[in-house]
């Protein structure tokens, strides 16, 4: 697989990474499949997502303040005490200038929120957070401050966020990555060297 810049669209390499699963069972359609609390409101499709199609929907009259505040949310299963991460494709649809991305712990009910800044050009939130085992976690997205537009929706068993896995109903799995290249015409001695141009994600 190739990456790229998902603002400039600079080819960045090869993206070379370990297996992941996406537990969010709906990752791009937040009207009808998510649940909404309070006076939140998503009008679907109505911009160009970061892959370049227009999938990206508006979330408005949306809050961060308790769970049955004004949020949308989805429950996921956990199935042991671990690390999980969201993650989420954001940006201002005008005056918005934060965006709120929270998990909550199915067993304990408690709710961890945070306020990341936003621009009107795209960018991915990553929030991790340790939850118990529990089939009733939930991801929760709000704002406090206008609309937002959001899409690509992510929920992993691990303490960072992978690139984005689309899923349309069910959770959806991808193998680890390998990166090959056979000796026979590539390689004419026995001994060579290597040189290797990487970017760590941050």
């Amino acid at each position: 697989r190739t990456e790229y810049d998902a603002v400039t669209g600079e080819n960045l390499g090869a993206l070379i990474e370990g297996g992941s699963t996406n537990l969010m069972t709906h990752s791009e359609i937040f009207g009808s499949s998510w649940a909404h609390s309070g006076t939140s409101a998503v009008n679907s499709n109505v911009a160009v997502a970061p892959d370049g199609t227009v999938t990206a929907d508006r979330l408005t009259g949306a809050d961060q303040m308790t769970f049955s505040g004004n949020t949308i949310y989805k429950s996921f299963n956990v199935t042991a005490s671990t690390n999980i991460t969201t993650s989420l494709w954001v940006k201002s649809a005008g005056a918005a200038t934060t965006a709120a991305v929270g998990l909550r712990d199915g067993v304990s009910g408690a709710i961890g929120f945070t306020d990341y800044p936003i621009t009107t050009e795209w960018q991915r939130i990553t929030h991790t957070r340790s939850l118990s085992a529990s089939s009733s976690a939930r991801m929760m997205i709000g704002n406090i401050d206008g609309s937002v537009y959001i899409w690509g929706a992510q929920c992993e068993v691990l303490p960072f966020a992978s690139s984005y896995i689309r899923t349309e109903g069910s959770a959806v799995s991808r193998s680890k990555d390998a990166l090959s290249l056979p000796k026979v015409g590539n390689f004419v001695e026995d001994e060579y060297t290597i040189l290797t141009n990487f970017s760590k994600p941050t």
